[in-house]
């Protein structure tokens, strides 16, 4: 696992909060419930769906997790991503694209999402262990705060700009994902002679 996170990489403009968030997921050092062996069996479900909490099951598997993705299909559909099915490909791996075109831009935007989607996960099932009388976090409103983060940080990478106005005509997409400055793009007049 350490050799592992020696050549993990992060983007240069995502947050340190997220970033440590994915370190600490690579070196096995998010404290998960089957991994905390004073626990009880029982008590090392996980609080979501009761099955073992394992990092694949945290961060893969889940049915929160899963429901939190499936908020993003229109992204999905729409530059033609293949999302990953293990916990190796989910961390190592870059996203695959049918879209020739698109491959520079969903490699820097899948590092910034992955951070934000995994680490508003991380921070609902922690609300559910922590907090059992706050509200709880619905898998839409988990993918609407990852959304929004994920908008702040591509604000920074001016390459993504031609794919987020792409972006633009999913409703959900515009509203949650796309930049302001990827939504309105004003048509300056050309001068004349």
């Amino acid at each position: 696992m350490v050799a592992a996170a020696v050549e993990y990489r992060q983007p240069e403009h995502i947050l340190p909060r997220y970033a440590d968030f994915m370190y600490r997921v690579v070196l096995g050092a998010v404290a998960i419930r089957s991994r905390l062996y004073f626990l009880a069996d029982d008590a090392q479900v996980c609080p979501v769906c009761g099955d073992l909490e394992t990092y694949d099951h945290l961060l893969l598997r889940c049915e929160f997790v899963t429901a939190v993705w499936a908020v993003f299909q229109p992204l999905v559909d729409a530059l033609k991503l293949e999302l990953p099915t293990t916990l190796s490909a989910l961390l190592f791996e870059p996203l695959v694209t049918g879209q020739r075109y698109r491959r520079r831009a969903v490699a820097m935007m899948w590092p910034i999402l992955r951070a934000c989607v995994l680490h508003t996960v991380w921070l609902a099932r922690n609300d559910r262990v922590f907090r059992p009388e706050a509200p709880l976090v619905t898998p839409e409103a988990a993918a609407q705060r990852a959304a929004f983060l994920t908008k702040l940080l591509n604000t920074q990478a001016l390459c993504l700009f031609q794919t987020m106005a792409a972006l633009r005509h999913d409703a959900w997409l515009r509203d949650n994902f796309v930049p302001a400055c990827a939504v309105y793009t004003p048509r300056l007049p050309l001068p004349l002679g």
